[in-house]
């Protein structure tokens, strides 16, 4: 039977120790902000909102339990109207299927718009997407983010090789 001897053995699972210290905080920052400034893009302007949309979509990059969370995300009130769409002009033109069911309203309704200092009706309006798009169109964008941050870091743990 031949005798088997792993040399630097102890080196090696020095250098494996070093991988657990990585941290992708700087990839998923990168990437957060990325799909921040595409939602941005996407989000409609109107003589209604002025680009006050734009201006509601936020990015926060956190640590939970060890978790890199990168959130993007809008404080806008509306924004899930104009992602989605409203009443029966919106009902079936989102376009994305998110595992859920939206339901529409095919009744009119009236509201007091405070820009237009007048009364509106509306049937609603078509989903103008902007949130999901932002993500989804920067899929391979935030891949390479991430794979190029982690051969960087996979690199410098093992030392180079």
């Amino acid at each position: 039977m031949a005798k088997v001897v792993i040399q630097n053995l102890d080196r090696c699972l020095k250098k494996f120790e070093n991988i657990k210290l990585m941290d992708l905080k700087p990839a998923v920052v990168k990437a957060t902000a990325l799909v921040k400034n595409t939602a941005q893009e996407y989000a409609p302007v109107s003589a209604i909102n002025g680009g006050e949309l734009k201006g509601s979509i936020h990015w926060d990059v956190t640590d939970e339990d060890g978790k890199i969370i990168g959130k993007v995300y809008t404080d806008s009130e509306y924004a899930a109207y104009v992602e989605f769409g409203t009443g029966a002009m919106g009902d079936g033109t989102y376009p994305y299927d998110i595992n859920t069911t939206l339901e529409y309203t095919n009744e009119a309704w009236v509201y007091y718009n405070e820009k237009l200092q007048q009364w509106v009706t509306t049937y609603g309006n078509v989903a103008q997407p902007f949130m999901y798009p932002a993500l989804a169109d920067n899929e391979e964008r935030i891949n390479g983010i991430v794979s190029d941050e982690l051969t960087k870091l996979l690199k410098q743990a093992v030392g180079g090789g």
